[in-house]
């Protein structure tokens, strides 16, 4: 209705930055972005561009998956030191001495910590918006309104920082799919007996969250998803028990050698407040006012490339899931690992099932349907109304950006052949080992010599250390981390 519309429009509005784009030159710039990363909707992706980045060593990536509270408490305090360095420096004497910290953090939860997840809505986004008050661009008109508002207490600076929150949402449909397929399918398998204990002592030793079978997740897709209420916006507010999200929906007994289901399982509301109401859509809402770049994954390249020209990221380039024909549209956008085939149960006609299981996200997801919606709009509209030339200046550079698309090594490489980085993360072991062949390396915009958090590979777990490719390629030291797009070069 038109009430609805208006309140877009407030939306969009308040999402709007100072100005369109920073023409400055990367090398030049200050900046800290914040990317708030839901499951399944295309941030691991989101991620491995980031640590592109880190291998041109245009940014750093200095937090870890899950990291706790005195991490981002010493970031904060290591970014702010390098911040007023750079920006005391006016007249840009000795530039070497101070240039400015670029950084890029993502906002995950679960593992090994679910602080910043928890955090995000409160804390981290307060801290965000202090430090875009304390260090962000001027907003007077002109030069003579900077005279006015000018004095020795409160000078107005010459120099800047962009300081900008990003979050991508993904049609509820897709998302729930992608989630079961990663997560829940195998959970409703039961596993093979590899312990030494009959079948009957393996399965009565498992207990409700950890036993796996249809008992206790549901014989299909529908059947768990009928239990797990709009992820997306749980995930985004942080204290609606995310952790149900991947727990049995089911109690069970183990009667004459098998499970048997016996009801819902009762979580208790106190401890695990996961059902979404109204409020916590309208308080959706209004965390998402607070956020610059808002995207969804339907329009990935889209999120991405606007992501570039607010934050100033320069590699975009990424691989494209090796999705099947059938299922190109539905993984548009997404890397290998984040794609999900339509989920199918064999006992039903598979039309059937699709019927079945749409019927059930509409009812169980409907908050994150409509959140999927604004977020379309909400993009639209800041693309329209911040980027230059607008959005049909916008979309001519879409344009150009994904016709670059080339297929290289069986991989398709959207955005074009990526440009091989100058350096790469080697497990920090083998920096050990090379007898001084292998050094490390520091760009600039960290604000820790090791990389902080970065110095964690994801999955790998091994420390890292970023050092020139050339040298780690001699040495043989496998790069582990910010490769993930590297084109093949035989």
């Amino acid at each position: 209705d038109d009430d609805d519309d208006d309140d877009d429009d407030e939306l969009a509005r308040a999402n709007a930055s100072e100005d369109q784009q920073d023409t400055t030159p990367l090398e030049e710039r200050c900046v800290f972005h914040v990317y708030r990363h839901l499951s399944k909707t295309g941030g691991t992706t989101a991620r491995f561009v980031f640590d592109r980045q880190t291998v041109f060593g245009d940014f750093e990536y200095p937090l870890e998956y899950g990291f706790d509270e005195k991490k981002w408490d010493d970031l904060l305090i290591r970014w702010r030191s390098k911040a007023d360095a750079f920006l005391a420096n006016d007249k840009n004497e000795n530039a070497d001495a101070s240039p400015p910290p670029r950084t890029l953090v993502e906002i995950r939860g679960n593992w090994p910590s679910n602080w910043p997840a928890e955090a995000f809505e409160g804390r981290i986004l307060t801290d965000v918006e202090t430090l875009r008050l304390e260090y962000g661009e001027n907003i007077s008109s002109s030069a003579a309104d900077d005279d006015a508002l000018a004095s020795p207490e409160n000078p107005i600076r010459k120099k800047s920082c962009s300081v900008t929150t990003s979050l991508m949402l993904r049609d509820p449909f897709k998302q729930y799919e992608s989630f079961w397929r990663y997560y829940i399918e195998k959970r409703q398998t039961l596993p093979e007996v590899t312990d030494g204990t009959t079948r009957d002592e393996n399965l009565a030793l498992k207990k409700w969250p950890d036993a796996d079978g249809v008992a206790f997740w549901g014989d299909s897709f529908a059947e768990w998803a009928s239990r797990v209420p709009s992820m997306q916006i749980r995930e985004a507010l942080g204290n609606k028990c995310v952790a149900q999200m991947r727990q049995p929906g089911f109690d069970a007994e183990f009667r004459d050698g098998t499970w048997v289901r016996t009801g819902n399982h009762s979580f208790d509301a106190a401890t695990c407040d996961f059902e979404v109401t109204e409020l916590d859509f309208r308080r959706f809402e209004r965390l998402l006012r607070r956020i610059d770049v808002v995207g969804v994954t339907e329009r990935f390249d889209a999120f991405l490339l606007r992501l570039g020209e607010v934050v100033g990221l320069r590699w975009l380039e990424y691989v494209k899931s090796n999705a099947s024909r059938k299922n190109a549209d539905e993984n548009e956008g997404l890397s290998v690992d984040e794609s999900s085939e339509s989920p199918r149960n064999e006992k039903r006609d598979a039309s059937e099932t699709e019927r079945i299981s749409r019927a059930v996200v509409s009812e169980v997801a409907r908050w994150d349907i409509q959140a999927h919606v604004l977020a379309k709009r909400v993009q639209e509209e800041e693309i329209k109304r911040n980027a230059i030339g607008g959005a049909e200046g916008f979309e001519e550079r879409l344009q150009t950006f994904e016709s670059k698309t080339a297929v290289l090594g069986g991989k398709t490489f959207v955005g074009g052949v990526p440009k091989r980085s100058p350096y790469v993360w080697v497990k920090s072991a083998e920096v050990k080992a090379s007898d001084g062949l292998l050094k490390p390396v520091v760009p600039s915009s960290f604000t820790d010599e090791t990389g902080g958090g970065q110095a964690v590979a994801y999955i790998v777990f091994d420390p890292v250390t970023l050092v020139h490719r050339a040298d780690a390629e001699k040495s043989g030291a496998a790069c582990v981390k910010g490769c993930t797009f590297d084109a093949p070069t035989e």
